[in-house]
């Protein structure tokens, strides 16, 4: 057995693992592998463009949970699941930013609240303009326009105009 086909075993796992523990109601191994921190920080690291997998498995835990209606394993992947889709939101948005990887920041930024997306939508659009990608430009400009827009609070609002004037 070659270290890649190991590689790609422990890949695969990381990817689909809690998934198949649920399809095949191996449940008490689902929530092992939901409270298994190491193998939630290697899923945010070799899966960064999939921003939902590394919390999967705490929201199918969480599921599970909830159908038996065990209170305290509902509490204990409420949180956790809580937990992690903070943590990855704040996160990879700068991360994947300082990576250059703009789809997966455009991604992230839709679950912020309307304010700081706007903000963080106009960010990207000035980043990519700066980058010369006229292509992606373009892409991400009519899916920013497809948005429904909001009326942004007083303190957003100097912010997007200088944003603004950046694209200008």
């Amino acid at each position: 057995m070659t270290t890649e086909s190991i590689t790609e075993r422990k890949a695969y796992a990381l990817r689909y693992y809690a998934s198949h523990c649920f399809a095949s109601s191996e449940y008490d191994e689902l929530f092992r592998f939901a409270r298994d921190h190491a193998r939630y920080k290697l899923q945010r690291l070799h899966f960064p463009e999939n921003v939902s997998l590394a919390f999967e498995s705490a929201r199918l835990a969480l599921e599970r949970a909830s159908y038996v209606l065990d209170i305290l394993l509902i509490a204990e992947f409420s949180v956790m699941h809580a937990k992690r889709v903070t943590e990855n939101r704040t996160e990879g948005l700068l991360e994947s930013f300082k990576l250059r990887q703009m789809s997966r920041s455009r991604e992230l930024s839709q679950t912020l609240e309307p304010n700081l997306r706007a903000i963080w939508n106009l960010l990207l659009l000035a980043e990519i303009k700066k980058s010369g990608d006229k292509t992606q430009y373009a892409r991400f400009l009519d899916e920013v326009r497809e948005q429904r827009l909001v009326r942004l609070s007083d303190e957003y609002e100097e912010l997007a105009a200088l944003l603004i004037a950046q694209l200008s």
